[in-house]
């Protein structure tokens, strides 16, 4: 990006810019009137002088409303040009550098800094320009008048124009500290409500309050110091106009005492040195503003400079249709440039099949699908349509075969129509519409309000009273549907199941079947259960391909993909599909119940009971009672563990569809270790302690082993993510 690429939107107003500066000379030269009036009265007739006055302040005001006007028509113009440049260089921002600021700068660079740009814009002639044309000129006229009457005014200016900077200084020494106490006294009132309960029970309340008084003393004392230091710079720059005033003042009374001067002079240098201290002051107040614009601007370049996504060469060709195969080369990706996602990774897609990435989160498939998508670049290696490097082809032309279907939600606020054809804009309403019918959700939308126009409600953003929204079934239909618009040869799917329940997950699975005909289709998921129709399954762990065959080839390695296939079998819906069973040989795969005979095991599984809980929930809290064992049957959730003495939150672990956590609690009762939250729509079979320990009554041999491993647990659970 060129040095200068932020200011263009200057530069675009530059006509603006130079009539505003022809016009504020005239404005400025306002201030004289009055002053010059009453000097060229002494020499000349008074009509004659009020006629050049009212003459010269028609043309001042005149100049004065140009002025505003064309100051609010560039300051709409360069704003809207750099909003424009900041969205444009967010489309094109590389995808490392936006998921790692997506929380903190880039936010706030749209709904913080463009605040202070704007005020400093609007203040910039009327608290900027202006005021020091009119200091300067006035000056001027005063060295005219007497040059040693300038030379007394002329002393304070120093004064006043660093009085801001003086106050910025002391300010900014101060607001750390400042921003530390509101930071901890934010997380005190977080801490109440998310404790509220524990607290009343407990009556903590007088003691709360007690903490809370003192950190706000705290809080008070700095912002006391805070506020004094501005108001300081304020009134530091308030007594450099009056001083100016009062030399001006002196110096004249003493040459006009000497009757070095004459009164019509005194007078006059009295006015000019009013004007020049009411326009400093001005002046002085606005460089604050203009001090809060350069840090935000600072921010805004920080964006405008960051780096770019994958760019096409100056040489990339159009790519021509899929004949033959994808191939991928010994690739190897880093999102670091210190780890691997993907590490020496050979595979072939053959034209037409339908292949599948599998493996644990993290393993690197889904990466492997944005490589595809050449939304990054491979560290090393190559992937090739035809032979054709995807960096010597353009990227228009390489999506333009693809129809891409990401597990991240996808929907913008606008109606049903225009989200299913984003990536064909200029689709009919009957080819929008056989998209939809094609993926089971043509009847679906002419129950909404407003059939194919009503408005998708995101979820985003402040506008969100109306509008539908659709299941996460719903939403995946949707995407797949506007894939389809594009009639792709090649159909990627990035774990468009893992937010589905299992008659969502049913439903897909079956129009996939028959939109599969005809195009090549990669996809990558964790959950098994979608890909056993695969051509072709490559199993990947650390970003490596380590095993690939089919379903049953797999099966009969007995290697990874077996271990996950046992790991998410031996669940079940029943025909409601709101409840789930597990059977007795899945239970015995778990370690707190491999030594239950399949009587027992066969006995304690209907007291499994199903819960499903939505993303973002805490399915368990860390110190919350233990009387439940989980078995995620589908879905993902994190393991939080807070610790007791610092309070820092650490990520433990990723789970998904066949693991089990919560097993320390039917084993002692004893509190939570760690906290569990849903990451997608989990479907989980849970035991209570109080069925376990029946059924241990009944083999004292098993309890004693079941004490066994309790004691083990709780060894481990310092250093591991089990809850």
């Amino acid at each position: 990006m060129p040095e200068n690429a932020g200011y263009s939107f200057l530069h675009r107003t530059r006509l603006l810019l130079v009539f505003i500066l022809i016009a504020l000379p005239f404005e400025a030269a306002l201030v004289l009137l009055i002053p010059l009036g009453l000097f060229f009265y002494a020499a000349n007739n008074l009509y004659t002088i009020l006629g050049i006055l009212a003459v010269a302040a028609v043309a001042g005001q005149a100049a004065g409303l140009l002025s505003d006007y064309l100051v609010s028509l560039a300051q709409g113009r360069m704003l809207g040009e750099l909003r424009l440049a900041m969205y444009d260089r967010l489309q094109r921002l590389s995808l490392t550098y936006c998921e790692k600021e997506r929380g903190a700068s880039l936010p706030h660079a749209f709904a913080e800094d463009l605040g202070p740009v704007q005020d400093a814009l609007t203040a910039a002639v009327s608290r900027g320009a202006l005021p020091l044309a009119r200091a300067i000129l006035g000056t001027a006229a005063i060295f005219w008048l007497d040059w040693r009457a300038g030379l007394a005014g002329l002393l304070f200016w120093p004064w006043i124009l660093l009085a801001p900077a003086v106050g910025a200084a002391l300010a900014s020494r101060a607001r750390p500290t400042a921003k530390n106490d509101d930071r901890d006294l934010l997380g005190i009132v977080r801490e109440t409500l998310s404790a509220l309960p524990a607290m009343r029970v407990y009556a903590m309340e007088q003691t709360s309050a007690a903490g809370f008084g003192k950190r706000n003393e705290t809080v008070a004392r700095s912002s006391v110091g805070q506020v004094f230091q501005k108001a300081l710079a304020v009134r530091f720059a308030d007594a450099g106009a009056f001083f100016i005033q009062l030399v001006l003042f002196a110096v004249t009374m003493a040459l006009a005492a000497e009757d070095h001067m004459s009164v019509s002079v005194f007078a006059a240098i009295q006015i000019l040195g009013y004007g020049i201290g009411i326009s400093l002051g001005a002046l002085a107040g606005y460089l604050p503003v203009l001090g809060k614009a350069r840090e935000a601007w600072g921010r805004i370049r920080e964006l405008l400079a960051a780096p770019l996504a994958v760019a096409d060469s100056p040489e990339a060709r159009v790519l021509p249709a899929l004949r033959s195969e994808i191939g991928l080369s010994d690739l190897t990706f880093s999102y670091n440039g210190e780890t691997n996602r993907i590490a020496g990774l050979t595979a072939r897609i053959p034209r037409g099949s339908y292949v599948a990435f599998v493996g644990a989160s993290g393993s690197g498939k889904s990466t492997l699908l944005k490589l595809i998508m050449r939304l990054y670049d491979p560290s090393s290696g190559r992937i090739t349509i035809d032979g054709h490097d995807l960096r010597s082809v353009t990227q228009a032309s390489l999506r333009g075969r693809m129809g891409i279907v990401l597990q991240e939600k996808s929907l913008f606020r606008a109606s049903v129509r225009d989200n299913i054809r984003v990536g064909r804009p200029d689709a009919s309403a009957e080819v929008v519409t056989t998209a939809a019918r094609k993926v089971g959700l043509h009847d679906e939308i002419l129950k909404l309000p407003q059939g194919y126009d009503s408005i998708v409600d995101t979820g985003a953003g402040s506008d969100t009273s109306s509008g539908v929204r659709f299941s996460a079934g719903g939403q995946q239909r949707l995407a797949l549907a506007r894939a389809l618009l594009r009639e792709p040869e090649i159909l990627l799917l990035d774990e468009i199941g893992s937010s589905l329940d299992a008659t969502e997950e049913f439903a897909l699975n079956a129009i996939l079947q028959d939109l599969r005909k005809g195009r090549t289709v990669i996809a990558s998921t964790h959950r098994l259960s979608t890909t056993a129709g695969a051509d072709h399954i490559f199993v990947l762990d650390k970003g490596a391909i380590i095993e690939q065959g089919n379903h049953f080839e797999l099966l009969a390695l007995d290697g990874m993909y077996a271990w996950l296939w046992r790991k998410q079998a031996g669940f079940s819906f029943r025909e409601d599909g709101a409840y789930m069973d597990v059977d007795a040989e899945r239970l015995k795969t778990f370690p707190i119940l491999e030594d239950l005979d399949d009587a027992a095991l066969s006995e304690l599984a209907p007291y499994f009971a199903t819960e499903t809980f939505q993303p973002g929930r805490e399915i368990v809290r860390q110190n919350d009672a233990g009387d439940k064992f989980y078995i995620l049957a589908r879905g993902k959730v994190e393991v939080w563990r807070t610790e007791e003495q610092s309070g820092h939150a650490t990520e433990k672990a990723v789970l998904q569809d066949g693991d089990f956590f919560g097993e320390i609690a039917p084993l002692t009762g004893f509190p939570r270790t760690a906290t569990v939250r849903a990451l997608t729509v989990c479907t989980c079979l849970s035991l209570s302690r109080g069925h376990f320990v029946r059924i241990l009554d009944r083999f004292p041999e098993l309890k004693r082993r079941v004490a066994e491993i309790a004691v083990q647990r709780l060894r481990e659970s310092s250093k591991s993510a089990q809850v």
